[in-house]
């Protein structure tokens, strides 16, 4: 059974080393005067076991969070699960965590935490600063001049307003869809040599929550990831298979926008099937239908 780790205080804090397994971890939302949670995530082939081990902490009481999740991405399995903490106020540094398979070690950066405290104040006093005496000068040739600009403007909105009036006004415009926006933004994309895999997961992520918000009614931008799938399950009208579709493109972009992992394989066509299927099966009538 794999022994989960903690994660850093900020999001894709994790240590590179040469091997075939990656520990991960971010904080998850904002750490409170109760303590706060954190997602842990481990990147590993699909045949290779690996053990985890955890120093002890003698200061901050540690609860696992649900059960963890296992995704395959190619021939990589991301086991991931999240762990809440709590502690009195202070400052707490966790030690790094192992994760040993047969042939090799990786560990993990130091987690530091900060529970109801605030940054120490600096040791010197601000300088007091002193204003200048204000000396007060009418302008009265800027005042002039502005009077005859002003006269001139509304003079010439006056005009125009009086055209406007005569004139049939302008027919309306006619705005593409979502789904239309969100394939064609996705498309250009892929289509954009100069994108890295970091900056094309970053517009995969922002394309699907922004299609979702437009057309699902939930705010997808702003939520995150667990709180999105949450809403997205209780949806009872929802199209089958979109849920796991979210999952996945949510989770694989988190994994390469948060901690800086690699796309390997055939991921980005498998997440673009997942975002057509999605598009396609939640496009409301009057926008399939051209009304």
């Amino acid at each position: 059974m794999i022994l989960w780790l903690l994660a850093c205080t900020g999001p894709g804090v994790t240590e590179t080393v040469e091997a075939p397994v990656e520990i991960r971890s971010w904080l998850e939302g904002e750490v409170s005067e109760d303590g706060g949670t954190f997602v842990v995530q481990v990147e590993r082939p699909a045949n290779l076991d690996v053990e985890m081990s955890v120093p002890p902490s003698d200061s901050l009481e540690i609860a696992l969070e649900g059960e963890p999740e296992m995704e395959k991405l190619g021939d990589i399995v991301v086991d991931t699960q999240r762990w809440s903490f709590r502690g009195s106020a202070g400052h707490y540094e966790i030690p790094a965590a192992t994760a040993n398979w047969e042939g090799g070690t990786a560990s993990s950066l130091p987690l530091y935490v900060d529970i109801a405290v605030e940054a120490p104040p600096s040791d010197e006093p601000m300088a007091d600063i002193t204003e200048p005496t204000k000396v007060v000068v009418i302008p009265w040739g800027w005042i002039a001049l502005g009077v005859a600009v002003a006269a001139t403007v509304l003079a010439t909105i006056g005009a125009i307003a009086r055209i406007l009036l005569k004139s049939p006004p302008p027919p309306p415009i006619r705005r593409d869809p979502p789904d239309v926006l969100a394939l064609r933004a996705w498309d250009a994309v892929r289509a954009d040599p100069t994108l890295d895999d970091h900056a094309k997961a970053v517009e995969l992520s922002r394309i699907y929550r922004e299609y979702a918000e437009a057309v699902l009614r939930f705010p997808a931008t702003k939520w995150t990831t667990r709180e999105s799938v949450a809403h997205l399950e209780a949806m009872p009208h929802l199209p089958q298979g979109n849920v796991p579709r979210a999952k996945r493109l949510l989770r694989a972009t988190d994994r390469v926008k948060y901690a800086d992992a690699a796309m390997g394989g055939d991921v980005f066509e498998e997440l673009d099937a997942d975002l057509r299927a999605f598009v396609l099966t939640t496009a409301p009538v009057h926008y399939a239908s051209g009304q």
